[in-house]
């Protein structure tokens, strides 16, 4: 928690600082459970690996739109 907490704020140092830690706590949370459904199931490698990419690139979208200066 504490190094993405560190990332975050290093990674969007224009958001404030409420949405960041709503952010982390968003993160963590979709993190913990793609994490946990896909351990239960037995998927093969090949799945765990499309799951892994799929939920880094939507987390990473996420994090993109958090980025962009907010317009009015």
């Amino acid at each position: 928690m504490r190094r993405l907490t560190t990332f975050m704020n290093e990674a969007l140092p224009e958001v404030p600082a409420k949405e960041r830690s709503f952010t982390v706590a968003f993160v963590m949370t979709t993190m913990s459970a793609v994490g946990k459904n896909v351990s239960v199931e037995a998927r093969s490698k090949s799945e765990v690996d499309t799951w892994a990419v799929a939920l880094g690139d939507m987390l990473c979208a996420y994090l993109e739109q958090l980025a962009e200066p907010k317009r009015s």
